[in-house]
């Protein structure tokens, strides 16, 4: 239902700062209500026992936040290249401080643009409140609907969203006795009726690539593994677009601290994105998702007499999850046996390039958040003026004074 809706809109935007075109494409009404309307309307006919009310209000909420998503995460994709220097026709060079605070701010105006020429994007214009975003993030959303579906006798349904629930909040004993509770019941004995209705495409692939695995079929096995990655990587960048929020203008010294705590909360966010996007197997979050892709194809590449591509697996395996003792001995195995069989070239024992730029951009992440994290603790306020602001044409009002703030707190100490 979700991915039929979402798959027609179609989005084409032409250069950075063009207005976009978009497809001919209709919203209907009652799910272009905005987001906090309708989880408020389903909260409420869940709360007086109105369970058909419930169920038509917080699907169409789920609706309209997947493709709130869909939108957030499109337009930070295509603005993720957006240029200061383009948008308003002036040289930068010299300013790499000035530069920095104009992409981000073009990067925001980008966002905005693209989500005001969307078909969707008129619907929540005006963000819902963050506790109403919490209810989704959490997918308490998912915790009433169970509820809701079982007092209709949808059971199928319920235990889905119990699943779907569950799977983001392995802790809560609530969540652990409802699904225990429908799969106790004999007409619930399929797979599907345990779907986790959020997770991402990549997590099925990975379950079908590891069965071909045990079952020894490691050509299969590598092609869907392989798939999974791609898939994976996918996902991440989308979790990624939608850490961004704006920066609000103030007291240029107020903004500066705001713009840095923007990026620090990006980045925080993104450092999430691997924990949060990661399969649930047997009630337990799979750790170092990465790195056991990496374990399973090095294996099979084995097993396949392709050692060409079974050392940088296990290379990078061992990049992604230096503590495994196994991807160490892995490693060491491939390092022994390889040279007698010719493989001695010291490239052939490197990670793969994509597990590497991973690896760099997630240790980059964590490094950025720490000096970030310093810099707002060590700030010293007294030396920006608190009489400056940015409320009209910020590069007319940043002085000498400010540029040199800038560049030493953010081109020195936090440079991406």
């Amino acid at each position: 239902m979700f991915k039929m809706l979402t798959s027609q809109v179609f989005i084409i935007v032409i250069g950075i700062f063009a207005r976009p075109v978009f497809s001919a494409f209709q919203v209907p009404n009652d799910i272009a209500l905005p987001l906090e309307t309708l989880a408020d309307e389903g909260v409420n006919s869940y709360n007086s026992g109105n369970w058909r009310g419930a169920i038509n209000y917080l699907e169409k909420a789920l609706i309209n936040y997947r493709m709130s998503q869909h939108i957030q995460s499109a337009c930070g994709a295509q603005c993720k290249v957006a240029d200061i220097s383009k948008d308003v026709g002036m040289n930068f060079d010299g300013n790499p401080d000035l530069k920095y605070v104009g992409d981000l701010l073009a990067e925001a105006y980008c966002i905005k643009l693209c989500k005001e020429e969307h078909p969707f994007g008129m619907t929540n214009l005006d963000p819902p409140k963050q506790e109403v975003i919490d209810e989704f993030e959490t997918r308490k959303i998912y915790d009433y609907l169970q509820f809701a579906y079982f007092q209709e006798n949808q059971i199928k349904k319920a235990s889905q969203a119990a699943q779907t629930f569950y799977n983001f909040n392995l802790n809560d004993e609530h969540a652990m006795d409802n699904l225990n509770y429908y799969k106790s019941l004999p007409e619930l004995n399929s797979t599907s009726a345990f779907k986790d209705l959020e997770a991402p495409q990549f997590h099925e692939l990975f379950l079908e690539g590891v069965k071909s695995y045990e079952k020894g079929n490691h050509e299969v096995a590598v092609n869907t593994i392989e798939r999974t990655l791609e898939n994976y990587f996918r996902e991440f960048n989308d979790c990624e677009s939608l850490c961004f929020q704006p920066v609000e203008q103030t007291n240029f010294y107020r903004f500066y601290k705001a713009m840095a705590q923007q990026l620090i909360a990006k980045l925080e966010c993104s450092l999430k994105c691997e924990q949060k996007i990661s399969p649930v197997i047997e009630g337990e979050k799979l750790q170092n998702f990465i790195a056991r892709c990496f374990s399973y194809l090095q294996f099979s590449y084995h097993k396949l007499g392709d050692w060409g591509m079974a050392i940088p697996a296990a290379a990078s395996a061992l990049l992604l999850d230096p503590e495994s003792e196994i991807a160490d001995s892995n490693m060491k195995y491939f390092r022994e046996q390889g040279e007698k069989l010719g493989y001695d070239s010291p490239l052939t024992y490197n990670p793969r390039s994509d597990a590497l730029k991973y690896h760099e951009h997630v240790s980059m992440l964590s490094e950025l958040v720490a000096k970030g994290q310093w810099i707002i603790n060590h700030e010293d306020e007294d030396y920006v003026q608190e009489d400056l602001n940015v409320d009209g044409d910020i590069f007319s009002t940043i002085t000498d004074k400010i540029v040199k703030k800038i560049e030493e707190r953010l081109t020195k100490e936090i440079t991406i």
